[in-house]
């Protein structure tokens, strides 16, 4: 087949969408049976060295120009170059209004700019309630990250095609280190060292930041930790509120809690191989990718008991209640004191992490393109 990905996040995005881009990108050139693939996307870029590709370029300042490009010049070349499947990676597709006689393939994340419209800015929620109804119905094949997203879907609209669900894998780059030279690394690069419960992800409030906080500042004041918190990612929306219960916490609670802003892919794995405990209390994921890389490195993970989180960590021992602080200190605690426990969850997490592969993923979607 002659496939068009549409790979717009590789050159717009640092978190999720993107390392799923990439990764799925990537082991996709590995697993090509002898298709004739091309990726549509913004700019030049070096990921797509050696690997066919489309650039359309997105113009910022002329106004409504992202709409032309994706619902009217992208579909006019897929058209033009009669490609026979067309797969976006991320949920807003250039066959939302205007196909072509091509196979229409769509990777869905999660519904949160429609389940949870109070988590996203404006533009955001009224562009995925005007597009996701006409997506489903257009698509021959809807992909989902978890069986969760899946469910929430198929309750929501009326999907007219295939629906299925391919779980995601930890980024490749993301390799497990001994937690001294990870240390080390950190001490040497970061001024950090000792022991510290570590987040990962975008700061914003679908996060559940607020209970991490209030989960850390009852260790430290109960005595049952003397580490740090390190929060690792970018700034997001809405952050108001987790700024103003930054400044109201005791001094010197506050002092042991790091944000350290963006952090290299290629720092990652220390940040995760070093760390005492991984925290996720997130509200609502989509897949969870963060989670799986810290069990990949090693890290006792504990995460909320909703969404697509139980397909990714498999393991009731680190599920808890999404609001109950108390039940997180109480987790936390034994985690950080009870070194067998600690042990039995790092290990468990190994082997789980270990069941997801971009390989096997891509080799699955290719039977769908193939028999959808």
């Amino acid at each position: 087949m002659k496939i068009a990905i549409v790979a717009d996040p590789i050159d717009e995005q640092y978190a999720g969408i993107y390392v799923y881009a990439k990764e799925f990108i990537e082991a996709l050139e590995r697993n090509n049976p002898g298709h004739e693939i091309v990726y549509i996307h913004l700019k030049p870029n070096a990921f797509f060295d050696g690997k066919r590709e489309k650039i359309i370029p997105l113009h910022r300042k002329l106004p409504l120009w992202a709409t032309v490009r994706k619902f009217f010049w992208i579909p006019w070349l897929l058209r033009h170059e009669h490609f026979d499947l067309v797969h976006d990676l991320s949920h807003i597709a250039p066959f939302t209004f205007w196909g072509g006689p091509y196979k229409k393939v769509i990777t869905i994340h999660d519904l949160t700019p429609v389940l949870f419209p109070e988590w996203h800015i404006r533009a955001s929620r009224i562009v995925h309630k005007l597009i996701f109804p006409f997506i489903f119905r257009r698509a021959d094949l809807v992909l989902c990250d978890s069986e969760h997203t899946q469910q929430d879907i198929l309750a929501h609209y009326r999907v007219r095609g295939q629906i299925e669900t391919a779980l995601l894998a930890a980024r490749s780059s993301v390799k497990p280190m001994l937690r001294q030279h990870a240390l080390s690394i950190l001490k040497d690069k970061y001024q950090l060292s000792g022991d510290f419960i570590l987040y990962v992800g975008t700061l914003e409030p679908r996060k559940n930041l607020g209970l991490i906080v209030d989960m850390f500042e009852q260790l430290q004041t109960q005595g049952k930790f003397n580490g740090k918190l390190v929060l690792v990612g970018k700034s997001g929306w809405f952050l108001q509120h987790f700024e103003s219960r930054l400044a109201a916490m005791p001094a010197q609670v506050r002092a042991n809690i790091v944000l350290t802003g963006y952090v290299p892919e290629a720092d990652l794995s220390v940040f995760y191989s070093a760390a005492t405990l991984f925290v996720y209390p997130s509200f609502y994921e989509g897949f969870g990718l963060p989670p799986l890389e810290a069990m990949r490195c090693g890290c006792p993970v504990l995460v909320a008991n909703n969404s697509s989180l139980p397909e990714v960590v498999g393991n009731s021992d680190m599920l808890l209640p999404t609001t109950d602080v108390n039940a997180w200190v109480t987790a936390a605690a034994q985690v950080l004191q009870d070194q067998a426990f600690h042990a039995k969850l790092a290990q468990f997490g190994l082997l789980q992490a270990a069941r997801f592969n971009w390989d096997s993923h891509v080799r699955q979607v290719l039977q769908w393109y193939e028999n959808s």
